[in-house]
């Protein structure tokens, strides 16, 4: 298998965010935190917990609206 390359850094190239849902903060998940933010991506928090899409849709969407904006 050959490895793969990439073009662009993690994320394609573009603006970046991340999305932290923080209530209940899932630990899980605490190496890929630290490891966009020192990326540099942009992070924003969504006080639900790890499935947004499900538990809080219309907030995550007006999330993403705003931060497309």
């Amino acid at each position: 298998m050959s490895p793969l390359k990439l073009a662009n850094k993690v994320g394609n190239g573009p603006p970046t965010t991340y999305i932290i849902c923080a209530d209940p903060i899932y630990k899980p998940l605490e190496a890929s935190r630290n490891w966009v933010k020192a990326a540099g991506w942009k992070t924003i928090e969504i006080q639900c917990g790890h499935d947004a899409m499900v538990i809080a849709p219309d907030r995550l969407a007006d999330l993403l609206d705003a931060d497309a904006a």
